[in-house]
C-alpha cells in the first residue's frame, strides 16, 4: 500500500475568516457530501441539542480527544462567553498512529498533543469530510524551534491516518455538521484539546510511570493536565499562551 502523503485534500478548503456568520452553513451546503450528510443526520443532531437544552442557532462547541482511549468528546453550551459547556456526544477515534507524546517534526506520524482550534473546513476532502486542527501552535513552535514541526493535521473520515484524528464517515458527518452550525452561529474558533490519555483516567498515571525517566515529557503531560482540570472545573474554554520554555500558561481571570 502506498504511504499516505497528507491528511489534506487541497481541492477545496474554506478558511474561517472568509465566511460570514449568516452564510457559512449555506456555503457548506453547496457541496454534495455536506448536503447528503445534512439529509441523513441533521434531524438527530437537532434532537440531541434540544435534549441538552440547546438550540441549533444558539450554541458553542468544543472538541476534546484522548489518544490512548481513542475517544473524541463534544461539549456544547449556549452562553455567549463559551461558559456552561457540557458533554453532549462521544465518538470513537477509529484508527491511531505513533505513540503517546507530542508531535515534534514532519513525518513522525505522531498525533499532536495540546490546545488547538479548528482552522479550516474541507467539504471535498480525500477523506470524505475534514476539519484542520491548528497545529503547530505557539507552544509547539517554541518546543520545536529547530525543526520542521509538520502540519496538515485533520479530524476527518475514511478511518485511516498518519497523524490525524480519523473517524468513520458517519462520525465525521455528525461532527462536521455540529461544527458548521457552531461556526454559522458566530463561533470563530472551535477549540480542540488533545491529550495523551484522559488526565482523570487510569491510563494517565500509568503513562507517567512508564515514562518517569523522561522528565521533560512528564512535565509536558502534567502541564496539559493542568489545563484539562481547569476546563472540567470551570466548563469554559481555556485562555492560554506559551512560556519561553514551551509550556502552556493558563489565564484564570
Amino acid at each position: 500500500m502506498k504511504r499516505l502523503i497528507s491528511c489534506l485534500s487541497l481541492i477545496c478548503i474554506f478558511h474561517l475568516s472568509g465566511n460570514s456568520q449568516s452564510g457559512f452553513e449555506k456555503n457548506q451546503k453547496k457541496f454534495e457530501r455536506v448536503r447528503e450528510a445534512y439529509k441523513i443526520r441533521e434531524t438527530e443532531i437537532i434532537k440531541n441539542l434540544q435534549k441538552h437544552g440547546l438550540k441549533e442557532n444558539n450554541f458553542r462547541l468544543l472538541l476534546m480527544a484522548s489518544k490512548t482511549e481513542q475517544e473524541l468528546h463534544l461539549f456544547a453550551g449556549q452562553n455567549s462567553d463559551g461558559s456552561g459547556l457540557k458533554l453532549i456526544r462521544n465518538f470513537k477515534i477509529c484508527k491511531t498512529s505513533g505513540v503517546p507524546g507530542p508531535k515534534t517534526r514532519q513525518g513522525d506520524d505522531q498525533i499532536p498533543e495540546g490546545f488547538y482550534h479548528i482552522s479550516r473546513f474541507n467539504p471535498e476532502s480525500g477523506y470524505h469530510l475534514a476539519m484542520e486542527v491548528s497545529y503547530p501552535g505557539m507552544v509547539d513552535r517554541v518546543r520545536n524551534k529547530n525543526s520542521n514541526p509538520g502540519g496538515d493535521i485533520m479530524i476527518h473520515g475514511s478511518c485511516v491516518t498518519i497523524g490525524c484524528l480519523p473517524m468513520t464517515n458517519e462520525g465525521i458527518e455528525e461532527i462536521y455538521i455540529y461544527a458548521t452550525k457552531a461556526r454559522n452561529n458566530g463561533q470563530k474558533q472551535i477549540p480542540v484539546y488533545i491529550f495523551p490519555a484522559w488526565p482523570d483516567g487510569d491510563a494517565f498515571p500509568t503513562l507517567l510511570q512508564e515514562n518517569s525517566k523522561n522528565g521533560e515529557l512528564c512535565q509536558f503531560w502534567n502541564n496539559l493536565a493542568v489545563g484539562y482540570r481547569m476546563f472540567r472545573k470551570n466548563a469554559i474554554p481555556l485562555r492560554h499562551s506559551a512560556s519561553k520554555s514551551g509550556e502552556y500558561v493558563f489565564q484564570t481571570d
